[in-house]
């Protein structure tokens, strides 16, 4: 299984464009079932959206981030927002958008699993 993770922030009114762009396993090599965990640091006033797609087929669009006891770090499986899967070549687009009046952090994690 193949994992990317990372830490991005987003400022307020802003969307994050995708956080997966030039990763290794941003394009899968084979049919896949991929697995996004995300938290949130705090939520002010609005809550914060990510949206995920998995080629053209899209698995969240404008989903609700929770936050977290521990925003610094992803709780397996706990932080699981959505399971999905993909061809090959599929590529796998993550966006946040924090709506909010301050910058927000997102921790995040993808998990890809060939199939077969």
């Amino acid at each position: 299984m193949a994992t990317m993770q990372g830490r991005t922030t987003v400022a307020a009114g802003a969307d994050s464009g995708n956080v997966l762009a030039g990763l290794q396993e941003e394009l899968l090599k084979r049919p896949s079932a991929v697995r996004l965990l995300a938290v949130c640091d705090a939520i002010l006033t609005v809550q914060p959206v990510c949206s995920f797609l998995v080629g053209d087929k899209t698995i969240l669009d404008a989903q609700g981030i929770m936050v977290a006891q521990a925003a610094n770090r992803i709780t397996v499986p706990d932080d699981t927002i959505a399971k999905g899967g993909g061809a090959a070549g599929s590529r796998l687009t993550l966006r946040f958008r924090n709506a909010d009046s301050a910058s927000r952090i997102f921790n995040w994690r993808v998990e890809v699993q060939p199939l077969g």
